[in-house]
C-alpha cells in the first residue's frame, strides 16, 4: 500500500504538517497550492533549457555567400614570423678580436 507514490506523498505531507498549529498549517498548504498551480515566471530554481519557443536569436558573423567583404589595410602589429631582429641596444662596444 505504501508503494503508491500518491499515498506516500500524502503521508509525508500529513506528518510534516501535524506538529504545526492551525494557522501555520493553513499558510503552508496555501503556499504549496499556489506553487503547484502557477509556476513563477523567471524562477531561478528552474533549469534553463534553451530559448523560449517563438523567439529568434540574432546570428553572429557574416552571412554565407555575402559579397560585402571589406579588406583591412594598414600596418600590422609586430614583426613578421621568422624575421630576424637587428642587434640589441647597448651592445655596440668593442668588436670581438680588437685589442684596444
Amino acid at each position: 500500500m505504501i508503494n503508491d507514490p500518491e499515498l506516500k506523498a500524502m503521508s509525508d505531507v500529513y506528518d510534516a504538517l501535524q506538529s504545526l498549529d492551525g494557522s501555520t498549517q493553513q499558510r503552508v498548504v496555501e503556499w504549496v497550492l499556489a506553487k503547484l498551480q502557477s509556476p513563477t515566471v523567471g524562477s531561478s530554481t528552474k533549469a534553463k533549457r534553451g530559448p523560449n519557443p517563438g523567439t529568434r536569436r540574432r546570428k553572429r558573423g557574416r552571412k554565407p555567400g555575402s559579397t560585402n567583404t571589406v579588406k583591412v589595410t594598414g600596418a600590422k602589429r609586430g614583426p613578421k614570423p621568422g624575421s630576424k631582429r637587428g642587434p640589441k641596444a647597448g651592445t655596440g662596444g668593442r668588436p670581438k678580436g680588437s685589442l684596444n
